[in-house]
């Protein structure tokens, strides 16, 4: 049983990390072309 709960928990842990990662990449994506867009060529 506390096998269970230990999983539960660290599933509750690793999903968030692993979106906030996602949004952080989204960012940086957006970021990269916002200043290929903005630089003077």
């Amino acid at each position: 049983m506390p096998n269970m709960s230990r999983n539960r928990i660290e599933s509750k842990t690793v999903l968030p990390t692993h979106l906030s990662l996602e949004i952080m990449f989204v960012h940086i994506d957006m970021y990269e072309h916002n200043g290929r867009v903005n630089a003077p060529t």
